[in-house]
């Protein structure tokens, strides 16, 4: 259901929540995140934000949405092979790299933003911010 501005919502009307993918963090969370918003994960290597960013993504092929990886500092192999240290697969998920090489160098450069994203997106990666700015349609990205 979609209230008077478009935002959906559930049966009572509440903004809908959309799964992390993580039934313990949906459950600390109140039910998952709140559609149509940007949200930010910052951290140093390890802290968790690819793994956070591919369970989001695979939560939401495997509810049938159409789903974009934008890499900013690994490439597909090392996502595949995080992937697979979870026993997950991408072969639902596209993956779009945009790793510039002076952001290999910086770990504090290092962030992962997840994102509802639109048809736009799906069509030019790199401007997926800017083209689906307050836009959800079913679909999710993460960088």
């Amino acid at each position: 259901m979609l209230d008077q501005e478009g935002t959906p919502t559930d049966r009572d009307g509440d903004a809908a929540r959309i799964s992390t993918g993580s039934a313990g963090l949906d459950d600390i969370l109140g039910g998952g995140l709140d559609a149509n918003r940007l949200y930010l994960f910052e951290g140093r290597p390890g802290t968790g934000k690819t793994t956070l960013a591919l369970q989001f993504l695979i939560e939401g092929a495997r509810n049938g949405e159409q789903t974009l990886y934008i890499t900013l500092s690994e490439s597909q192999a090392e996502l595949k092979v995080v992937a697979a240290r979870h026993g997950w697969s991408l072969d639902d998920i596209d993956i779009f790299e945009l790793v510039p090489p002076e952001a290999t160098l910086d770990p504090e450069r290092e962030l992962t933003v997840l994102h509802p994203a639109c048809e736009a997106a799906r069509q030019d990666p790199a401007r997926s911010s800017a083209a689906c700015a307050g836009r959800g349609s079913g679909t999710r990205a993460a960088r």
